[in-house]
């Protein structure tokens, strides 16, 4: 029982910590993963999985776009368009993702989180290998 209104097991985030669970989502779908100061979020929205990296700057990589900002004034320092980009772009997926990951690190120190390919140096994701 939920005393809200609407269906808050579809709109509040869920949180995966099973990547194989979490790929098999199409939407409102969040995994953390954290390893020495480094942290990141990938979150499924619409079929597509987005992504922020933590690390003094503020990376996200969505389906259309990449960009770095600035964690505490979210300006945006960099942006590349992917496979052409969209005609409208948006930051919002960055920005809820961006809540959500501070929400993680400052309230729920407990809760599993996947850890970093430490062979890699960096946090994997699938799709945007450098």
């Amino acid at each position: 029982f939920c005393p809200t209104a609407g269906h808050p097991y579809r709109d509040k985030p869920r949180l995966f910590v099973d990547r194989s669970s979490f790929e098999e989502q199409q939407d409102n779908a969040f995994m953390v993963f954290h390893d020495n100061n480094q942290w990141a979020m990938d979150s499924r929205r619409q079929g597509c999985t987005h992504r922020i990296e933590l690390n003094g700057a503020l990376e996200y990589f969505g389906p259309s776009l990449r960009a770095r900002l600035e964690p505490k004034t979210f300006a945006v320092e960099h942006v590349n368009l992917v496979d052409g980009g969209a005609k409208e772009l948006s930051l919002e997926h960055c920005a809820e993702m961006f809540v959500l990951l501070r929400g993680v690190q400052q309230s729920l120190p407990h809760l599993p989180v996947a850890r970093a390919n430490a062979a890699a140096g960096k946090i994997a994701h699938p799709g945007y290998e450098e």
